[in-house]
Formats: C-alpha cells, sequence, structure tokens
C-alpha cells in the first residue's frame, strides 16, 4: 500500500511499512486529511481504541466504571472494553486518564495484556540484559517488556537503551502493532 496521501510518512521512514499498514487494517486514521504526525504522543485512550480494533472491536456488555470516561467520546467503547477484558486498568482515584500520553512499558503490558486474552502467549522471554536501563522498568512492566523483547515486537531505542518511560510516539506504537 503506498501512503501518498500522508505528506508526513515519507516511503523512506523507517515506520512507512507500519504506518501503511496500521492504516489498511483500520487500526488507526491520519490525524488530519493528509497527516499522520508520527511524531505525535500516542494517548491511553488512542491506544485502547486501537487495541479495541484489533480485537475486531467486539460488543460491549457494559459501561466503564472510570469517571473520566463519558459516553460519547471516540474512545468510550474501547475504554469499556478493555476494562472489561482487562487489558488495561485504571488509576486508583478511580481514573483512566484517556487524554494521558503513553509510556513504552505502558504499550506493551496493555498490548501483551490483549494478547493473554486470546490466549497468544507464546512463553517466549528476554532477560533485558542487553539494555542500561533495564532497572528504570516498572515492576508491572517488566514480564510485558521482556515478551515484546523477545519476540521483537519492540527494540531498544538504541542497541542499549530500551527508554521505558519515554512516551510512545504514533509511529513506535504502528510498528508495535505491526510486529505483533
Amino acid at each position: 500500500m503506498v501512503l501518498y496521501y500522508f505528506t508526513d510518512v515519507s516511503k523512506s521512514s523507517w515506520y512507512y511499512d507500519s504506518v501503511a499498514y496500521v492504516y489498511a487494517q483500520g487500526l488507526m486514521n491520519g490525524t488530519g486529511a493528509t497527516t499522520f504526525a508520527p511524531a505525535t504522543p500516542t494517548t491511553r485512550g488512542m491506544l485502547v481504541t486501537m487495541l479495541y480494533r484489533y480485537a475486531g472491536s467486539p460488543a460491549v456488555t457494559g459501561q466503564t466504571h472510570f469517571t473520566d470516561v463519558g459516553e460519547d467520546r471516540y474512545y468510550s467503547q474501547a475504554v469499556a472494553w478493555a476494562e472489561e477484558v482487562q487489558v488495561a486498568n485504571g488509576y486508583p482515584d478511580g481514573t483512566f486518564r484517556p487524554n494521558q500520553n503513553i509510556s513504552r512499558e505502558q504499550l506493551v503490558t496493555m498490548l501483551f495484556r490483549y494478547v493473554q486474552s486470546q490466549e497468544a502467549d507464546n512463553g517466549l522471554r528476554d532477560s533485558l540484559s542487553d539494555f542500561d536501563d533495564g532497572d528504570k522498568i516498572s515492576k508491572f512492566g517488566r514480564e510485558s517488556l521482556q515478551w515484546a523483547v523477545a519476540n521483537q515486537v519492540i527494540n531498544g531505542v538504541t542497541a542499549t537503551t530500551l527508554a521505558p518511560k519515554a512516551q510512545a510516539t504514533r509511529a513506535q506504537t504502528a510498528t508495535v502493532l505491526y510486529r505483533t
């Protein structure tokens, strides 16, 4: 697929094939008529919407319990689904924070939970010993990143830096979904 209409996605970009895939599959849309905004951070609401689409946009049997997710938002059904199938958790204060930018470790954690919900976890794990910032990984994200690295779903931002707390960009998110 050729993305002539995304003026900010060059055919020589490292994420070109990933963006073409997620767009063709209906997982991600552009941010405008001719833009994809690859360097823009992915929000929690965006990610659960992508995962919901990846799951085929299944029927949702209930509403979300998160106090900051209204019924009329683009991500409302997706958040309710993600809560129902335990792909995404909220915060102790009862919020989901859909407009909060998502970190790389949060991205792969939600994706890993989705893979597990589909009983598609192959059990492969990486020790993460090649990464100097392995000690920066949150407890909740460790197994997810071990799975993601072992399955080549995510790479480091350098050969020795995983950057688990860095914001996940739309290009990175497209690539992670493409590789999964």
